[in-house]
């Protein structure tokens, strides 16, 4: 079990290492003291923090919303790109640069593309996720079984999440405590109540509608760079 999990591991030291964006935060190395010792990544320290707590100190639905949303939304359309999954997506995994730059992180659950649906499937049990941020397939166990495992879609559903954390200020399905509570409300299909518009913000209505369709069902989600398109074009309109 161990040799199994160092190979993963080491597969994914080797994917973070060769990623190379300005929205993904870049792997300086890996040290490992004492024997048997599990390795510990180095990257980077980002002085200004997680998005959850860096959200809270500009407006809501503002144009910074937007041009954060947007770089998040190229880091992911770049992941996908080159065949990574993120599988944990959600603000206290999203670090924010000396320049103000958003950098996905915590590839601890990211997972290759394989080849085919079959190899895909057998990988990504090794891990869920975040409950609140997960998907409805991702919860659903079918007549077999087996589950849908991560895939681009359900990164997809992750983003509008987090595309919900800012315009809340609040983690999905707060007012449940327990993920117990939180996966009945996500097993039958309900989303985030959705949050007040205190400033009456046109930006808030157009990102409150990338939200639901980051939340349609699977086959009509937008990818990663359709949704980076549309922020671009939000952008454009307010700036």
């Amino acid at each position: 079990m161990l040799t199994q999990y160092l190979q993963t591991l080491a597969r994914e030291i080797r994917i973070w290492a060769e990623l190379k964006h300005a929205n993904v935060l870049p792997l300086w190395g890996f040290i490992a003291e004492g024997e048997n010792a599990m390795p510990s990544l180095i990257s980077e320290w980002m002085f200004k923090g997680a998005l959850f707590k860096f959200m809270k100190t500009f407006p809501k639905s503002s144009d910074k919303t937007c041009k954060l949303l947007h770089g998040i939304s190229k880091g992911l359309a770049y992941l996908h790109s080159e065949r990574v999954i993120h599988a944990d997506l959600k603000s206290q995994n999203i670090l924010i640069s000396q320049n103000g730059e958003p950098q996905l992180t915590d590839f601890g659950l990211s997972l290759a593309l394989m080849h085919s649906q079959t190899a895909l499937h057998r990988s990504s049990n090794s891990g869920k996720g975040t409950i609140r941020w997960m998907a409805k397939e991702l919860i659903d166990v079918g007549a077999d079984g087996a589950s849908v495992g991560h895939n681009e879609k359900t990164d997809i559903w992750a983003f509008g999440m987090v595309v919900y954390e800012m315009l809340s200020w609040k983690v999905p399905y707060w007012k449940f405590r327990h993920d117990a509570g939180v996966m009945f409300q996500i097993s039958k299909g309900e989303l985030p109540e959705k949050p007040t518009n205190d400033s009456g913000s046109n930006i808030f209505i157009e990102l409150w509608d990338i939200c639901e369709s980051c939340w349609s069902p699977r086959s009509l989600r937008p990818s990663a760079k359709q949704v980076s398109y549309w922020l671009l074009e939000l952008i454009g309109r307010n700036g």
